[in-house]
């Protein structure tokens, strides 16, 4: 049986929360604030196997690396316009 996105029922989830029982697609973890862990810190029992928290914290990660590497570039510029 095939599982589809709670936000886009036309999209086949490709994670789960256990938790929860909430499912996720691949475009949830690309539009900001679509996706959240609900259970902060070691409190879920699940957070060992979990999906959804490893793809947030991997679109965090990629995020920051994104901003700071701008910054770095913005800030180079800025160097070099003084």
């Amino acid at each position: 049986m095939r599982e589809y996105c709670q936000q886009h029922p036309e999209e086949l989830a490709t994670t789960w929360c256990l938790r929860y029982n909430r499912s996720y697609c691949e475009r949830d973890f690309h539009e900001p604030g679509k996706v959240e862990c609900l259970s902060p810190g070691p409190f879920c029992k699940f957070r060992s196997n979990c999906l959804v928290w490893e793809n947030l914290t991997e679109e965090q990660r990629r995020k920051k690396l994104k901003e700071t590497r701008l910054a770095a570039l913005t800030g180079a510029a800025g160097e070099e316009r003084e």
